[in-house]
């Protein structure tokens, strides 16, 4: 489901008020049932996210890291 299919739920009477706005959305979105992520690691040099899993990434850690990804190894996560 779409944030926009959620936000015209919203407007109709399908949403309870009493439920949390977070379990809500988390209940639509292609993650619902997953643990949010704990550490993201971006290499290559890029310092953004692009939007990759927004939401979901409010209390990760990130490490971006100058290596790309075949050179990355056991002592780079380590470092992570």
């Amino acid at each position: 489901m779409t944030m926009i299919t959620l936000r015209k739920s919203a407007l109709r009477p399908l949403l309870s008020v009493s439920v949390p706005w977070s379990m809500t959305c988390n209940s639509r979105l292609y993650t619902s049932g997953m643990p949010d992520p704990d550490l993201l690691i971006r290499t290559g040099g890029e310092k953004r996210i692009s939007n990759f899993l927004l939401y979901q990434l409010a209390y990760t850690e990130f490490y971006f890291c100058d290596i790309l990804w075949p050179q990355f190894d056991a002592v780079e996560l380590d470092r992570a």
